[in-house]
Order: structure tokens, then C-alpha cells, then sequence
């Protein structure tokens, strides 16, 4: 056996990968979703060939590892370029739980045992569903959890302080795209929002990373992609 090629295949494995991860972002070592999950191990399982297999020429494996590298990014360019895609390729979050009762039509579709939602609210430390306002079953295979208005860390009840209800985030522009869905929800036009954001163009739309609705000012609040070009 040559170890001379195992440890210099080794290395060129490693440089291979760390350059790959690079190229594909931190979400490869962050909150995987199922395509991120595939391209992960394949790329994976095809460095510990590298870095063993001596047989073969050291291209062969760069030259896999980089088309499953550039299948994960076609798959995510054409994923922000179509809505039904990205549907399809990433799937979407599912509300499991709402204002204390379990959505089944949602548990079904998520493919979650009971037991599994339960375990998974004690880990964000709810013990009791009747706590939650609102627990999602992100595409990332986590769990997100908005409480009750009364059983937030510091409890209202305690100070005899009236909270409102707790409500979702109203995201009325996400990467650009302004969600209709949204204004409906609270009595607005999409011509109001772009009244509002004083937008007169399409490239100044696509600046908008994220805008969501505060219903107590009446304004909304703005993330954009390039801060210089507000």
C-alpha cells in the first residue's frame, strides 16, 4: 500500500470539500433540508473514496464531487426563480399546532408521530400544547414556537397586565415578491404597500429582502438586500 497517495489523496479530499462548502454556503453545516441532506453524504461518501482509492486518477473524484456541488446550486438558483419549484425541490412549513390544538391534516402531511411533536415541545420547553400559540414544523426539520400571550417567560398574568393575543408575523414582501395572501389579511391593497414603500420600479421592489406589517403603527418594517440603494 502506498502511503504516500493515501495522505496526499487525503489532503487534496480535504482541500476538495472545504473549497465545495465554501462555494455552497454555511447551510451545509447549519439546518440541512433534504436535497442539502443528499449532496452532503454523496459528497462525503465520494472524499473517503478520494482518500483511499488508489486505483483510480484523483480527477475522477473532484470532477463527481463538483457535479453534485453544482447540482445543489442549479437546484437552489432555479428554486428562487419559480415558486411552485421551490415548493416542490425545499416543500414548505407546516403548522402542526395552532391556539392549542393539533392540525391533523398537517400532522399527516408532516409524517410526525405524536409522540415525536410532543418530545420536540418539551425540548423547546413547552410541556403543555395547550401553552402554544402557534408550533411549526419548519422545511429544515425543525420545530419553531410562538407561546401563548400568558405564558411567555415573564408571565402577564402575574402583573395582571392585558397582553394581545399572540399573533404571527405578517410578512407582506419576501425577496422581492410582494404576497397578496398577506394584504388580505389585513384589509390592504397592493397598491397601498407600494404607496407605503414609496416604490416606483421593479428593481426597487427586489431590493426588499423582507417587509412585514406592524398593525400597532401601521407601518411597515423594511429589510433590504443592498442598503445603499433604499
Amino acid at each position: 500500500m502506498n502511503y504516500y497517495n493515501i495522505i496526499l489523496q487525503s489532503l487534496f479530499a480535504f482541500a476538495t470539500l472545504f473549497i465545495i462548502s465554501k462555494i455552497l454556503g454555511k447551510k451545509q453545516v447549519a439546518q440541512l433540508e433534504f436535497s442539502d441532506y443528499v449532496v452532503g453524504i454523496s459528497i462525503g461518501s465520494i472524499a473517503a473514496n478520494m482518500a483511499t482509492e488508489t486505483e483510480l486518477p484523483i480527477y475522477t473524484f473532484i470532477i463527481a464531487m463538483a457535479l453534485f456541488g453544482g447540482l445543489d446550486l442549479f437546484l437552489t438558483l432555479i428554486a428562487r426563480k419559480s415558486k411552485s419549484l421551490k415548493l416542490f425541490i425545499k416543500g414548505r412549513p407546516l403548522i402542526i399546532i395552532e391556539d392549542g390544538k393539533m392540525n391533523f391534516k398537517n400532522i399527516v402531511k408532516s409524517k410526525l408521530d405524536i409522540n415525536e411533536i410532543i418530545a420536540q415541545c418539551r425540548n423547546k420547553g413547552y410541556f403543555f400544547i395547550d401553552d402554544i400559540a402557534y408550533c411549526i414544523f419548519e422545511i429544515s426539520g425543525d420545530f419553531s414556537i410562538l407561546p401563548k400571550s400568558n405564558t411567555r417567560p415573564i408571565v402577564a398574568e402575574d402583573l395582571n397586565i392585558k397582553e394581545k393575543p399572540a399573533e404571527m408575523q405578517k410578512e407582506i414582501i419576501i425577496d422581492g415578491k410582494i404576497r397578496e395572501s398577506e394584504l388580505e389579511k389585513i384589509n390592504k391593497t397592493k397598491e397601498w404597500a407600494l404607496k407605503k414603500l414609496k416604490i416606483k420600479n421593479k428593481s426597487e421592489l427586489k431590493n426588499i429582502f423582507l417587509a412585514t406589517y406592524d398593525d400597532e403603527t401601521d407601518k411597515l418594517l423594511v429589510h433590504y438586500k443592498n442598503q445603499n440603494k433604499k
